[in-house]
């Protein structure tokens, strides 16, 4: 899935699955979802430029209303990737392990908690993570930071899959 440009691409509905082999949002180009969407991207997702990706949940019949996104890899250098209001709450952000990396940079601004225990975060420039990062480890450099958001303190993981319950029990500031 590829928008470039100044392509806008949205996709609307209650509660949908979208399933992609990578995605990609460069340019001057905008991706939307709204509903609660969950994503899965076989590879990488990258949003780069002024690429911005949102995800604008609402509420679907499970009662759920956080967008969930899969990825291999995510690289963030674009305006971003946000959510309605960029509350942090409304999208989880996954990497499974030994799949990929997470690179927040440039000025790039995210609103998610992000869980990649098996992957390295990378956090340079200004980039900033509005929201929460579980990883095997951090390297930060610049000016970017992770602002934790206290709201994520008891989290389901979002939606579909019958996720485990995380329950933070301290923070490190970086």
């Amino acid at each position: 899935l590829q928008v470039s440009g100044n392509g806008t691409l949205t996709f609307t509905g209650p509660a949908t699955l979208y399933v992609a082999e990578g995605m990609s949002v460069d340019g001057n180009a905008r991706l939307n979802f709204s509903g609660a969407t969950t994503v899965y991207s076989a590879k990488d997702v990258k949003v780069t430029g002024n690429g911005k990706v949102d995800f604008k949940p609402s509420s679907s019949p499970d009662g759920s209303s956080a967008s969930q996104l899969y990825a291999g890899a995510l690289t963030i250098a674009g305006n971003g990737m946000g959510t309605a209001k960029n509350v942090p709450t409304n999208l989880a952000i996954k990497v499974p392990a030994g799949t990929g990396h997470v690179n927040i940079s440039g000025n790039a601004h995210l609103y998610a908690s992000v869980y990649a225990p098996g992957s390295q975060v990378a956090i340079s420039g200004n980039g900033d993570v509005y929201g929460a990062v579980v990883a095997k480890w951090v390297a930060h450099s610049g000016d970017g930071c992770v602002h934790y958001d206290e709201s994520l303190k008891t989290s389901s993981g979002g939606g579909q899959g019958g996720a485990a319950t995380t329950t933070m029990v301290a923070w490190q500031e970086l």
